[in-house]
């Protein structure tokens, strides 16, 4: 990094809070005040999963969450956005901006802790997915020098998966942070008045799907739901072969 940049600071971190705990640690060591905007990004493997109701696979993911930055326009645009767009506090990828405020989680609310153990008062948020954004500086004020390395535990094979949950909260309360400060969060390329549509027809598709999954749990035998999950994995499946196929005829 320093042959692309000569300001270039680089900072050992404990294997603590997977790419949170390492931002507080980097955030902390700065002077706030110097900066407009910050960045995090981090390092995404490939990995399949599902998103905002589309699939994701191998290195799609990791290119939807660095969309706002991906290119010098890319940047410049984000960079606008902020500059330009009093009422947006953060920036980030479109596909990866979850309006739910859900995420993987049943309880959006379940980190709201985090929000008000700083003196805030959760909103209706947006996640960004995967963590990756472009922020006011302001906006961390008030978890600047109030989080660090030591609030996660030493990751290892025993506590993995339970110290991602804690690092997958923070997905939840950095969403808290901007809209409970008056902002919001945005892609950089839509009008408020299109997020908003696009953010009610999301919400109206999660409550819908909800629905089903609640009746189907209710009512359902465990063979229905059986039957119905080895469904969903089929058309997954036949999904993953097809664009294979067409990536294979691509090259």
């Amino acid at each position: 990094m320093s042959n692309v940049c000569s300001r270039v600071t680089t900072m050992p971190v404990p294997n603590r809070g997977y790419d949170v705990a390492p931002f507080f640690y980097a955030l902390n060591n700065l002077d706030l005040n110097a900066y407009d905007y910050i960045v995090k990004l981090h390092t995404k493997r490939d990995v399949d999963c599902y998103v905002n109701f589309r699939l994701f696979k191998g290195s799609e993911f990791r290119k939807a969450c660095l969309a706002f930055c991906l290119s010098i326009d890319a940047v410049r645009r984000s960079i606008s956005t902020l500059s330009f767009q009093s009422d947006v506090g953060m920036v980030a990828g479109s596909q990866v901006i979850d309006p739910s405020g859900y995420g993987s989680c049943r309880d959006p609310w379940k980190n709201a802790h985090q929000i008000t153990a700083i003196g805030l008062t959760p909103l209706k948020y947006s996640m960004v997915l995967g963590t990756m954004f472009m922020v006011r500086a302001q906006i961390l004020r008030p978890v600047w020098k109030r989080f660090s390395w030591v609030d996660f535990i030493e990751v290892d094979a025993g506590n993995a998966h339970k110290e991602y949950g804690a690092a997958i909260d923070w997905e939840g309360a950095f969403g808290m942070l901007v809209t409970a400060q008056g902002f919001r969060v945005s892609d950089g390329k839509h009008s408020m008045i299109i997020s908003k549509m696009r953010d009610f027809v999301y919400a109206v598709l999660l409550r819908i799907i909800r629905l089903c999954t609640t009746i189907v749990r209710k009512f359902g035998s465990e063979e229905t739901v059986d039957a119905i999950a080895r469904s969903i994995e089929r058309h997954k499946s036949k999904r993953r072969r097809r664009n294979e196929r067409n990536n294979t005829n691509t090259t």
